[in-house]
């Protein structure tokens, strides 16, 4: 459970970046009132396995299907700025044989589009500040 205080925790304790708030699909700067700042890097509650398979009841096909709309629409709005697409996934639920090959399917589709870069939330943070220090 996140406090009004937690991500000055987290900067105090040299934490660059987080990875929770839903608000956006593109990094962007928090300023904390210790003057800390903090990288959110964007995730998503819609593209998550957990959900879409206990409380959505979707099938891999459905959930595959969510992930390459969800690509395709920010694949064409990143075109002048990129965009950050987070899929959260849990090996118990996508990675059961029954549903790996949707995923591989929806994963494939991806990674062929030009340009796509997979990165960890570090290295999206990292890249973020280098682009920030330079403007």
């Amino acid at each position: 459970q996140e406090t009004w205080d937690t991500l000055e925790f987290l900067a105090a304790e040299g934490c660059e970046y987080v990875c929770d708030w839903v608000n956006d699909d593109q990094p962007y700067m928090m300023r904390l009132e210790s003057g800390r700042r903090l990288v959110s890097v964007p995730y998503s509650t819609e593209i998550n396995d957990k959900p879409a398979f206990e409380k959505r009841n979707r099938t891999a096909e459905e959930f595959r299907d969510m992930i390459v709309r969800q690509f395709d629409v920010l694949y064409e709005e990143g075109a002048e700025s990129g965009r950050v697409m987070a899929i959260a996934l849990h090996p118990y639920l996508s990675g059961v044989p029954h549903r790996i090959g949707a995923l591989d399917a929806a994963l494939e589709h991806i990674l062929r589009r030009e340009g796509v870069w997979r990165a960890t939330g570090a290295e999206i943070a990292r890249h973020y500040m280098s682009r920030k220090a330079t403007h």
